[in-house]
């Protein structure tokens, strides 16, 4: 795995919280607004005036968008739920300083110059030891399965 690839997972991982957070709250929307519109069908439906078949009708379609969205949601939160424990167990397989290294690079989004000072080694050690870093990461993530899965999904997310 290239080492793009997995600085993308690592960065995917972290902003992993945030992305369920935005999918939370569309899905928290989208289930208040299907109320509404459920109880605004119910009130339709008994009506008798000629136009409100129509209105009823109209609430029916947007009701089943809204719900094959909410699966869609339900399926994507899953999904971030599988990469994020995914990427956190190769991340616990490592070397305890290359994972720290890594959280603080990535995660953390430290300096080259800060970890040097924090691990009190050279920054070119640092980088060095970054590079091994996300070789054992991507080998690690590799002999786990589904690598170029999740990195397609580390590519296309907005870090």
């Amino acid at each position: 795995m290239e080492r793009r690839d997995v600085k993308n997972i690592v960065l995917y991982y972290q902003t992993i919280p945030a992305m369920r957070k935005l999918l939370a709250r569309e899905r928290a929307e989208l289930l208040d607004e299907y109320s509404t519109m459920q109880a605004a069908g119910a009130s339709t439906a008994h009506a008798s005036t000629p136009g409100k078949p129509t209105e009823a009708l109209a609430l029916t379609l947007a009701m089943d968008d809204g719900g094959k969205r909410l699966d869609e949601i339900e399926r994507m939160l899953a999904l971030l739920d599988a990469d994020r424990e995914k990427i956190r167990a190769a991340l616990d397989a490592i070397n305890g300083g290359y994972k720290r290294l890594l959280i603080f690079r990535y995660e953390r989004g430290y300096s080259w110059a800060k970890i040097s000072v924090t691990f009190g080694k050279p920054e070119g050690t640092i980088r060095h030891w970054n590079d091994k870093a996300l070789d054992r990461l991507g080998e690690t993530i590799e002999e786990r399965g589904d690598a170029d899965a999740l990195a397609r999904r580390a590519s296309r997310a907005r870090t």
